[in-house]
């Protein structure tokens, strides 16, 4: 027997939700990009008498988020259908004035003259359709309309889709860091299959490369980016520029006052549902 577990949720509490479903198990997690709430789809195998604890289980790890009510619904599917079925909520999605990604079992739209970034579901890493990960992307593909990105550092890469982008965005070179190692496979299986593994470096660790790097990207969490504030700084260029993701808008302000102790310039804010993406600026020395 195969679950389909369904949870809507207010979209600031999604990336918990994605988590626990990943922690619990699923065998593939979907997300519903469209509306004001954010829906996560899990699959599982076993019996109907796992159901209950797992559903308390859920609800408690949103309570203590502070997460509220959510919907959560359980639907039996047949064996055969859940590998499929899971898959409808992927479609190929723009990003930008030219980016598209594009699920690998898809083909791109015709007709639509957008750089592809081939990127399939991944279970807690990214796929491109939340909030942070799109927001990062137009504003990277801002700053590289105004001046290319040269070499750029992903900080907390996971799958790989930014360190990608920036590539089809013009970075010459890429590095890319995650301190998980399941997520450097994934960012580095990601970077072969969309042809870019020759100008993309991913490695597992916790700090940060020395740079100095002409663009700095990071799709975290505020605490996290307050927090390496002057770390970022101390390895971006004078001139260099930084993009920074994972932002709730309450908590938009402390980000900007930790950067801007460090003597960067805000140059950007954007506001995609309930977060924000900040873009600052080092001043040439």
């Amino acid at each position: 027997m195969v679950w389909e577990l369904r949870i809507v949720v207010d979209r600031a509490f999604e990336e918990v939700a994605e988590e626990w479903l990943t922690d619990a198990g699923s065998m593939g997690v979907a997300r519903d990009v469209d509306g004001p709430l954010g829906t996560l789809t899990g699959y599982f195998a076993g019996d109907d008498a796992e159901r209950g604890d797992m559903e308390i289980r859920l609800r408690l790890v949103l309570a203590a988020a502070g997460a509220g009510e959510c919907a959560v619904t359980w639907r039996d599917l047949p064996d055969r259908d859940w590998a499929e079925a899971w898959k409808e909520s992927y479609h190929p999605f723009p990003v930008g004035r030219g980016l598209m990604i594009v699920p690998t079992w898809l083909d791109p739209p015709p007709g639509e003259g957008r750089r592809v970034i081939r990127m399939d579901p991944e279970m807690a890493f990214g796929s491109g359709t939340h909030a942070t990960t799109r927001g990062c992307l137009e504003l990277l593909e801002e700053l590289a309309l105004a001046r290319p990105l040269g070499l750029t550092l992903d900080m907390g890469t996971g799958s790989g889709i930014l360190a990608i982008g920036a590539v089809l965005l013009g970075a010459g070179r890429v590095i890319a860091t995650d301190n998980d190692p399941v997520a450097v496979e994934t960012a580095m299986r990601n970077c072969v299959g969309n042809g870019v593994a020759e100008r993309v470096e991913v490695h597992e660790r916790g700090d940060l490369p020395a740079g100095p790097f002409a663009t700095v990207v990071a799709n975290i969490l505020a605490p996290v980016l307050i927090g390496a504030a002057p770390a970022l700084t101390a390895v971006l260029a004078p001139g260099g520029r930084v993009v920074l993701s994972g932002i709730l808008r309450e908590q938009a302000d402390d980000v900007e006052k930790a950067f801007a102790q460090e003597g960067l310039q805000r140059v950007q804010w954007r506001g995609i549902e309930e977060w924000v993406v900040l873009a600052f600026s080092k001043e040439q020395a």
